[in-house]
């Protein structure tokens, strides 16, 4: 397909390329910014790169070693990491161009599957649907897995759009995406349903889904093992029964409302908008995948893979609530995909019913389209302008500059670090630390007391916790500690007497 002399292949490359480059020129003027999942990516990263071991720079407080084997998230963001690590990167640099080149290629094989299906102009549209919705566009600002996964998110698509009857090529993708967040075994159940729907006898349909389904499976099953060979499984894993899943799903009304109708002030005026447009979605998405002949196939084909991995997320999302974690949200970050999936969608519909000679309907929802563009990247202005001015987490100048940061790196060297966020520690100084227990009793404290006295350690209290622990000044107070430190966040806390020995090296506990 070709229009206006730029095939899509030549279309998606200059779009990749173009996402590619805004998010390294923002990254670069934000960041980019660290949360507390960002210590678990960096620190395995360096730890494979420098050990060739995937550990995470904290522990429990009781344990022998200050890492852990990474296992609460997948290995595929921290390995890629680690490449430009070992090659001498620093570790946020080498975050920063990795994520730059997954969301040009999650934006450059965005735009090819939508051009192929609906065109040049349908691709520009999706690209300009990607860059401006926060989840996608922005994603590149934080150290976070996202840009990986949407990367891997839209080649499964594209396999399963190019080459429906080769399972193996989406089953493999698949695997990947699964293997840099454990969401992506959405992918893997589409696939395996896309597989058993193209025309072929039964047998050949079941093989097929087998073909598609086996990677993922065997990837996930290795993922495990290793956790078992560790003593520490995977959150898919440790499954109970959670409640509030009602409540969970009212929660996350707000974080579509918010991407629907941006710019909006919480309440009545943003659910009525959002509800109208969510409507305009259904309407002409409907249109264009519930009427069409034999000459828009290609764009019946793209909706109806979207569909399905859409349904695939959703029920894993749902699932994973109910029996992995009380604590999954369904924040902006979980519903991302989501919004990939639309910002592919709607495009393509537009330019199918304008193929069939459609003109008020396709024309209002380019209308709406340029006007929600309009206001979500007013919203994401001001977003990157604050970040700009103060930082985002712990990459902030409150934190890294701090009275409190300059005692961990001066006289903090001393001590082994017992805090209830290791993830404050590690991007202050490089240093694993021991996560504080989550509640004393009397012989707990005595076993703690020696522990920490073993050890030379430090307290440090930060007011947001990485895990549930004991109140930090608590503990300090009933074990005599004396406070040498403090600033917004946090106070420090050590043993009345000073250590006589020489500082820990960093790195080291």
């Amino acid at each position: 397909m070709r229009e206006g002399g730029l095939g899509p292949y030549a279309l998606a490359t200059l779009l990749g390329l173009a996402a590619g480059a805004a998010a390294l020129v923002l990254a670069r003027a934000v960041g980019p910014g660290l949360e507390p999942d960002s210590m678990s990516y960096l620190g395995a990263a360096e730890s494979l790169a420098r050990s060739g071991e995937l550990r995470v720079p904290w522990a429990p407080w009781s344990a022998p070693d200050s890492t852990t084997p990474l296992t609460d998230f997948p290995p595929g963001f921290s390995v890629a990491l680690a490449a430009p690590i070992a090659l001498g990167a620093p570790p946020t640099l080498a975050a920063r161009w990795v994520m730059a080149a997954a969301l040009a290629v999650a934006v450059g094989v965005g735009a090819l599957l939508v051009g192929h299906a609906g065109g040049a102009g349908a691709a520009v549209g999706a690209v300009a649907l990607l860059g401006a919705t926060p989840a996608i566009g922005g994603s590149a600002l934080v150290v976070m897995s996202e840009p990986l996964f949407f990367a891997w998110f839209a080649g499964v698509l594209w396999l399963m759009y190019r080459s429906p009857e080769r399972p193996l090529g989406y089953g493999l993708a698949a695997a990947g995406a699964s293997l840099v967040r454990y969401a992506g075994v959405s992918l893997v159940g589409a696939g395996l349903v896309w597989a058993g729907m193209q025309p072929a006898p039964l047998a050949r349909r079941l093989r097929r889904a087998v073909g598609a389904a086996l990677p993922g499976f065997l990837a996930q099953a290795a993922w495990a093992a290793r956790g078992s060979l560790e003593h520490a499984a995977p959150p898919s894993l440790r499954m109970s029964h959670f409640g509030g899943l009602g409540s969970a799903v009212v929660n996350g009304v707000p974080v579509l409302s918010e991407w629907l109708a941006p710019g909006l002030p919480p309440g009545v005026a943003r659910t009525a908008a959002a509800c109208g447009l969510l409507a305009l979605l259904a309407v002409v998405v409907g249109r264009a995948a519930l009427r069409f002949d034999e000459s828009s196939e290609a764009v019946a084909r793209l909706l109806r893979i979207l569909g399905i991995v859409a349904v695939s997320y959703v029920l894993v999302l749902l699932y994973a609530r109910q029996y992995v974690g009380a604590d999954v949200a369904f924040d902006r970050r979980l519903l991302a995909p989501l919004f990939f999936l639309a910002a592919l969608g709607a495009p393509a519909s537009v330019a199918e019913l304008r193929r069939r000679g459609r003109r008020a309907g396709p024309t209002g929802a380019v209308a709406v389209g340029v006007v929600w563009i309009a206001l979500t990247c007013m919203a994401d202005v001001g977003e990157v302008r604050a970040v700009r001015d103060a930082g985002y987490g712990y990459e902030g100048a409150d934190w890294q500059r701090s009275p409190m940061a300059r005692w961990i790196r001066t006289d903090g060297r001393r001590h082994a670090m017992f805090t209830n966020d290791p993830a404050a520690v590690f991007f202050l100084t490089g240093r694993p630390a021991r996560l504080l227990p989550r509640t004393l009793s009397p012989f707990g404290l005595g076993a703690f007391a020696a522990t920490f006295a073993r050890h030379q350690g430090a307290l440090l209290g930060f007011v947001d916790s990485f895990d549930p622990t004991v109140a930090p000044d608590s503990l300090a107070a009933a074990l005599g500690l004396r406070e040498v430190a403090a600033f917004e966040y946090g106070r420090a806390w050590v043993p009345p007497h000073p250590p006589s020995v020489a500082p820990h090296p960093p790195g080291v506990d």
